[in-house]
């Protein structure tokens, strides 16, 4: 019996090994990669020279000796999306499996630290407010570094990422990506006695939890994404927007410019002088949406342009985008107002001020990493384009610049990484091509005191502004 369990973990590993691509195929995988990005992509060389990324491509190409494998192919590829700086242009499917175990701790990063909220393995603990200077003996500077690799944002900078490790589960999975899966973890400590001191504990892993159920803010429901509520002691509306994530464009637009128009109305009707647009952790969504609301704030018409690639979507998307590239050319053209193409096209789309309800009132917009695409647009035009005052991080979406719209998947054909490419390039036309996300006229910055105290400093923010502090 015990020959037999050996020989089936035998031919089960080596099963495994042979279905690891070989060096040549790892790096056709690579050049197919390349070509499809630079042939598909509408700006690929917008953050980075064309000289540049050809010389990373070189440099990253696998030689005799070097480590094997899918995984180590899909590590390569980030670390060109990342230099590509497009949120949209990322692995779909990723060929790593985690083993569902995660560290046991809630954390709180900002920056290169990483502070203990709660111990979970241990609750007689008294660890909350701890920073950790290493895990298993690498560094947490060299770990964030790494981490920060893994996923693109619009333009060169870490805003998204920032928000991104703020979850253990996330920085629990990267851990494992990027270094080991160790059940049992060595951590480094700052000493809660001699900050000069580092002590260090060992704990287990824990299963990774359910996802829990997100409480809801406090306010009326309008819909399923938005909010309306009141402050009547600072004399304030605040209108969360989770997403902009709409079931169908044409429907979507009917549906958000009634639900905005009643929540903005509300607002009006009540005497209000000040207004919040919460975009804080608001993804993004249907681009029509993002319009429907900016028409409610903006003074006059506003326009912005839009160009599509023209790139071999056929010769490189998997089966199933094909056939979504066939009905986006049918129909999502038609619905989203442009004259079907496969060609490549220049339009300009127009933002009109909504004449018959517009709010003239005080705006904030509250704004972090995870204020994305369609909500980071927002941002940025209500920025721009009228009086609206923007509290919080920098937005993980760019501040001018953003590909969007269709996203072809293609699979790479030995190691069948999938990753997406959008068709579409925007450009505001509001700010240089800086490489930045939206970023904020009053800057936030926490701490791990007012996480634990469960504070929020951008309505802090606004408070004080309207009282005059």
């Amino acid at each position: 019996m015990k020959n037999l369990v050996l020989l089936l973990l035998f031919l089960s590993n080596f099963k495994a090994l042979a279905q690891q691509p070989s060096l040549i195929e790892l790096n056709n995988d690579l050049q197919f990669f390349k070509n499809a990005l630079y042939d598909l992509h509408p700006s690929t060389f917008r953050y980075i020279q064309q000289d540049s990324l050809d010389n990373l491509f070189a440099l990253l190409a696998f030689a005799p000796g070097d480590s094997l494998g899918a995984m180590e192919l899909e590590k390569k590829m980030r670390l060109i999306f990342k230099q590509v700086g497009c949120i949209h242009t990322h692995v779909s499917k990723s060929v790593f499996k985690h083993n569902g175990q995660i560290i046991p701790f809630t954390i709180f990063n900002k920056k290169d630290k990483l502070w203990i909220k709660k111990d979970l393995a241990d609750s007689t603990s008294n660890l909350s407010r701890s920073p950790i200077v290493s895990i298993n003996g690498h560094p947490m500077k060299e770990i964030l570094q790494r981490f920060k690799k893994y996923r693109s944002q619009d333009g060169h900078h870490d805003s998204f990422m920032d928000r991104y490790l703020q979850s253990w589960t996330s920085f629990s999975y990267l851990y494992q990506y990027y270094f080991d899966s160790d059940t049992v973890k060595t951590y480094g400590l700052v000493s809660p006695i001699n900050y000069s001191d580092t002590i260090y504990i060992e704990r287990r892993n824990i299963p990774a939890p359910q996802k829990p159920i997100q409480k809801e803010p406090d306010g009326q429901k309008i819909g399923p994404h938005i909010i309306l509520s009141f402050d009547t002691l600072n004399q304030l509306a605040v209108l969360k927007i989770k997403s902009f994530s709409t079931v169908f464009p044409i429907i979507g637009r009917w549906q958000s410019k009634i639900r905005y128009k009643k929540a903005i109305k509300k607002v009006i009707k009540i005497g209000y002088r000040t207004l919040v647009l919460d975009l804080r952790d608001n993804l993004g969504g249907d681009a029509s949406a993002g319009a429907v609301l900016q028409s409610f704030f903006i003074p006059d018409k506003y326009t912005y342009a839009v160009t599509k690639t023209k790139g071999p979507v056929f010769k490189y998307a998997k089966t199933s985008s094909k056939f979504g590239h066939v009905l986006n050319f049918i129909f999502g053209d038609l619905i989203a107002g442009r004259r079907p193409s496969l060609k490549p096209r220049f339009k300009t789309i127009h933002i009109r001020k909504n004449k018959h309800l517009h709010y003239e009132g005080q705006l904030f917009i509250l704004i972090n990493g995870f204020t994305a695409s369609t909500a980071s647009n927002t941002a940025s035009i209500l920025k721009y384009k009228s009086k609206a005052k923007l509290i919080g991080q920098e937005t993980g979406g760019g501040e001018n610049d953003l590909n969007a719209y269709y996203y072809p998947i293609i699979r790479l054909p030995n190691s069948k990484i999938e990753f997406r490419i959008p068709l579409y390039h925007i450009n505001l036309k509001v700010a240089e091509n800086t490489g930045s996300g939206v970023k904020p006229h009053f800057p936030i910055s926490y701490s791990i005191h007012d996480i634990l105290s469960e504070t929020d400093l951008e309505m802090d923010k606004v408070e004080a502004i309207i009282q005059g502090d």
